[in-house]
């Protein structure tokens, strides 16, 4: 069987009621042929596989059901990783799909394309019907990058932006995190020493899922999982000090960026919890952390950004400012903010 050009993993964890969706966007485009769909089923406990067999008997050597134990988002990535055949990687989580009618054009110009990396333009659809499109308007079209100039016009990739060659990933064995939330920023940062040209499809191919409070990204599950959005960015702060001398100034900025992000991040969803003087205390101690691992981290929470929320670096300043007294202050803020947003709701 020829080499795919195109491996697509399907992060499928009781997916039942959107998985249909997701595949449905992948095929009957007329290039099977040139794809293969990975289902990596998460060990869920709805009818997820069962449909994921169905697909894989109607779609024989397009769709492909794994099943394994639970191990969380970063799991399936792993597995898809291990498992592609094709010339690049596109992972994809199973309540988002792909823009159906630019896939023969993806593929298309995939099947030419040498470089490390492509990124894509990608939407991302609310509740209520909107749709927001990110796009990076200022690149050219079809034109290959190499990463020192890219990050001239962009100040950061997403998870949603990017397919990957899959050479790229097994030669570096870009493993991320298991049984954890929020892997998405390792994906996005552990290709980054290794990397040197990214092409650019002016093109939407990704279709993100953002109307679902229950989210990884709402405030309920950040508090929820506070415990994995710090061990994500331990791993992040380690990578970047074992990294960061192997590379040039402008790959070193930029990995800096996506590590202070996700700091920023972490820092963010320590100050949803109520008053309490012992998630003070660790939020200092991450704080210390943060600086003795990387004092250019540390400086760059507190620099405002294009794509930062401009309101999360205030808050950093102000906390440090105040040498964190305020910290229960301003959890009390928070608290009956919250307050008022549910009694509006009502």
């Amino acid at each position: 069987m020829p080499k795919k050009t195109l491996t697509i993993s399907v992060a499928a964890y009781n997916i039942e009621k959107t998985i249909r969706q997701c595949l449905d966007s992948m095929v009957g485009t007329g290039c099977e042929k040139d794809i293969e769909i990975l289902i990596i089923d998460d060990g869920s406990s709805d009818r997820t596989a069962e449909i994921g067999k169905d697909y894989e008997k109607r779609y024989p050597g397009t769709i492909r059901l794994i099943s394994k134990e639970n191990g969380g988002h970063g799991s399936t990535v792993n597995v898809g990783i291990k498992e592609a055949k094709g010339k690049f990687f596109r992972p994809v989580d199973g309540d988002d799909w792909l823009k159906t009618e630019n896939i023969d054009s993806f593929i298309n110009r995939l099947k030419q394309e040498r470089s490390d990396i492509v990124l894509c333009n990608y939407e991302s659809y609310y509740g209520g019907g909107e749709v927001r499109v990110k796009e990076y308007d200022r690149l050219e079209d079809n034109k290959k990058y190499s990463f020192d100039e890219i990050i001239k016009y962009v100040d950061w990739m997403n998870y949603h932006s990017l397919t990957y060659r899959t050479d790229l990933l097994k030669k570096n064995e870009i493993i991320l995190d298991e049984h954890c939330f929020y892997v998405d920023t390792e994906l996005v940062s552990f290709p980054v020493p290794y990397a040197d040209t990214i092409a650019f499809y002016d093109m939407e191919l990704y279709c993100y899922r953002r109307d679902d409070e229950g989210q990884s990204v709402s405030q309920t599950s950040r508090m929820k999982h506070i415990g994995d959005s710090k061990k994500v960015a331990i791993r992040l702060l380690r990578f970047l000090k074992k990294n960061e001398s192997t590379m040039g100034p402008s790959k070193r900025r930029y990995l800096l960026g996506l590590v202070s992000g996700h700091c920023l991040w972490h820092f963010k969803s320590l100050t949803y919890f109520a008053p309490d003087e012992g998630r003070r205390k660790e939020l200092i101690l991450f704080e210390r952390y943060v600086k003795r691992m990387s004092p250019d981290v540390f400086n760059l929470m507190a620099v405002e950004s294009s794509n930062r929320v401009h309101s999360d670096v205030k808050i950093v300043r102000f906390l440090r400012k105040s040498n964190y007294k305020f910290y229960n202050i301003y959890g009390m803020y928070r608290a009956i903010k919250g307050k008022f947003k549910e009694l509006k709701k009502r």
